[in-house]
């Protein structure tokens, strides 16, 4: 969205496996519009032995700026098995924060 971004730290590479090892993640598709800071967080993942099958690319959203993120065709995240989520039909749809947010048409993201 613009805005600066930030990975999650664990301060430590050796603390970083141990979370990894408890989750064992793979077959994800990880992407930041900072691509050289990015790749450099995912290459520190695979360097852990987890995410063999993951990749860094990005994932093609319709309008990520508006908030459509179901995937265009040709997206890497479509060719991992990835599939598009409308997210007008998942969560809570009567909860008043959520009604607000449609009502004010403040973006979720």
């Amino acid at each position: 969205t613009g805005n600066k971004i930030a990975f999650y730290s664990t301060n430590s590479e050796k603390k970083l496996a141990g979370l990894l090892d408890l989750a064992r993640p793979d077959y994800n598709l990880f992407y930041s519009p900072d691509e050289t800071s990015g790749r450099d967080e995912f290459a520190k993942i695979q360097a852990t032995g987890h995410e063999e099958h993951g990749q860094f690319a990005n994932p093609l959203f319709v309008d990520l700026e508006k908030g459509d993120i179901r995937l265009r065709s040709g997206s890497p995240a479509l060719k991992m098995g990835i599939k598009s989520i409308d997210i007008e039909k998942i969560g809570l749809l009567d909860e008043p924060s959520f009604q607000r947010f449609k009502r004010t048409k403040v973006s979720l993201y």
